[in-house]
């Protein structure tokens, strides 16, 4: 288990008080039907905030992954 800096924590603290749905056995990030949310949504909105509101552009890559066990390295490579 990694550690979470002080800002996740409160971040997180923040977005649970404001989240409709807020049981123990709940989603952190979910959609308005109480599904999980759809990573590719949450990965696009991230970005945006990111970009327009920090100023903070990041750089598309290309990912080649290996289905290993856990233990094992995957293979990352960038785009050209």
């Amino acid at each position: 288990m990694r550690p979470v800096t002080e800002e996740l924590y409160r971040a997180l603290l923040n977005h649970r008080t404001m989240a409709a749905y807020k049981q123990p056995g709940d989603y952190v990030f979910c959609s308005s039907s109480d599904r999980p949310a759809n990573p590719d949504q949450l990965r696009e909105a991230l970005q945006r905030v990111l970009r327009d509101k920090i100023g903070i552009h990041l750089v598309q890559t290309a990912c080649i992954c290996f289905a290993t066990p856990p233990d094992r390295l995957s293979i990352v490579v960038p785009a050209a």
